[in-house]
């Protein structure tokens, strides 16, 4: 049965002031991100008089330690969340005021909800609203959770400079803004509206990863919340859709590449991987059940243990019959990832980032004048050329074979065709098309891949509800398409390549 979850952003301005708004935000939500709490440290417990129903998290922004307070608090974050929703929470280590972040496990499953509040938009304050985006980046690398929901005040308003930077953040990241997403940027939504002119902004936002966009069912704003100049931004979810990873206990990922092995080491491999796979069992589980869309969570637990014991029996066998010389390259995997076009491209506006970057750290790190502009703006047009490298290296890699090509340096063009890990069977002689242009988009039609199939019209999450009735297969088919499998592919999420299969 689907059990909706209700999360809230609210920039209160004083909790103090909009306890009773807050309080009748807790009765329709079950996770509140507050921003300009305005309390000072030792005010912090004040969130737990808020309700009897919810648990809290707040940082305040005020340092007291500077001497005698003058005029009201400002800024703050906080997290408040309903008893029970959770099965445990634990509150993240965040260095930044700005930010406060909990970690809540559901079952076997996990998220993390974070609260920011950004500085105003300016761009003077650009390195402070990026610092704040890496902050939490930090914190959810540090967790290894898929399904991030970050909700706050961002000020970033459609087409000016902080959201055109929270965008290009999601973009970078892979994540989603689901408020613009849903409502859209060309509608009249507003979160904000100034007292002093009347103006209406869309500065209140919810980023989340892919894992928990799938989740939000919609998304919506309160207009009925009077104590402050921002309206709560709501975001239904069902929480219920998400399922972590599965991660094989036990094995190194990615620990042995496949590498060539001789007939003594492949034969070696299948003897123990037969030995250990004849002692696993087929659960009675799978025997004794009926239900051809069965959803009983301890079944899933039990397939989850046999497909870890399978995997984890493959890549033992592959490490044991492993030697360092044919099986881990130096400097093993990751070490060089090279960006096609970085020496042309991106190399020397790196070179002028870097430089300005440091004459800014020798001055201080000033928020103004020609140094701090010199910074920002050296680091934009790296960023940008690093950015438009990563988009197009198919075609700066084409580029240059064909240039090589047409200028008949085969020895070069050979050895970038290893180098980029191309495999050209194009002839050698093209005719009268010597324009690289021509010839690279020669060797795009070549290598461009098409599924037979045509495109694919419905895509099924693993966590989705599907009317259809299993596919059913045999053992015989399974073992037919493994024998089809190309050899020579990245290993996928657990760490085993093709190899593993076709020779255990």
């Amino acid at each position: 049965m689907e059990r909706n979850f209700t999360l809230m952003s609210y920039n209160c301005k004083s909790v103090k002031t909009a306890v009773g708004d807050i309080r009748h935000l807790c009765q329709k939500a079950d996770i509140i991100a507050l921003q300009e709490t305005w309390l000072l440290p030792h005010d912090i417990p004040f969130l737990d008089t808020i309700s009897s129903d919810f648990e809290y998290s707040g940082t305040s922004a005020v340092d007291t330690s500077a001497g005698i307070l003058k005029g009201r608090p400002y800024g703050g974050v906080a997290i408040l969340w309903r008893k029970g929703i959770f099965k445990t929470v634990s509150v993240l280590q965040c260095r930044n005021p700005r930010i406060t972040a909990i970690k809540g496990m559901l079952c076997d499953r996990s998220v993390i909800v974070v609260s920011v509040y950004m500085p105003t938009n300016s761009l003077e304050n650009l390195p402070v609203f990026t610092e704040c985006l890496s902050e939490v980046i930090a914190i959810v690398e540090g967790n290894e959770v898929e399904s991030v929901f970050v909700l706050g005040d961002f000020n970033a308003h459609p087409n000016e400079l902080f959201c055109n930077e929270l965008v290009s953040f999601c973009s970078e990241q892979n994540w989603v803004c689901a408020d613009i997403e849903i409502l859209g940027v060309g509608s009249d939504h507003y979160t904000f509206v100034s007292d002093a002119h009347g103006c209406r902004r869309w500065l209140d936002h919810c980023i989340v990863t892919q894992s928990a966009w799938r989740t939000i069912r919609g998304v919506e704003i309160d207009t009925n919340v009077y104590s402050s100049d921002h309206l709560p931004l709501i975001i239904t979810c069902n929480f219920n859709i998400i399922r972590n990873k599965t991660y094989v206990t036990g094995v190194q990922r990615n620990n042995v590449i496949w590498g060539g092995r001789d007939n003594a080491q492949i034969k070696r491999y299948r003897e123990i991987c037969n030995s250990r796979l004849r002692n696993i069992c087929f659960p009675d589980e799978f025997r004794i059940c009926g239900d051809k869309r069965c959803k009983i969570l301890g079944h899933k637990y039990v397939l989850d243990k046999m497909y870890n014991d399978i995997v984890g029996i493959l890549a033992g066998a592959s490490e044991q019959t492993c030697s360092a010389r044919t099986c881990c390259p130096r400097g093993g995997p990751g070490k060089d990832k090279r960006v096609a076009g970085w020496n042309k491209h991106v190399l020397s506006a790196h070179r002028d980032a870097k430089m300005k970057y440091r004459i800014w750290l020798l001055h201080n790190k000033p928020q103004s004048g020609i140094v701090y502009q010199h910074m920002l703006e050296t680091r934009k047009r790296f960023k940008s050329k690093l950015n438009w490298c990563l988009k197009n290296q198919e075609q700066i890699k084409m580029d240059r074979l064909a240039t090589l090509h047409a200028a008949k340096n085969f020895p070069k063009f050979w050895t970038s065709t290893n180098k980029l890990n191309i495999k050209p069977s194009l002839p050698v002689s093209v005719g009268d098309q010597s324009e690289p242009r021509a010839i690279a988009n020669m060797f795009m039609e070549h290598f461009k891949v098409q599924s037979p199939l045509g495109s694919s019209s419905t895509v099924f999450d693993g966590g989705a509800e599907v009317d259809q009735l299993p596919v059913r297969f045999t053992a015989k088919q399974v073992a037919m398409v493994i024998n089809k499998m190309s050899r020579g592919k990245s290993p996928g999420h657990d760490g085993l390549s093709i190899e593993h299969f076709k020779l255990a």
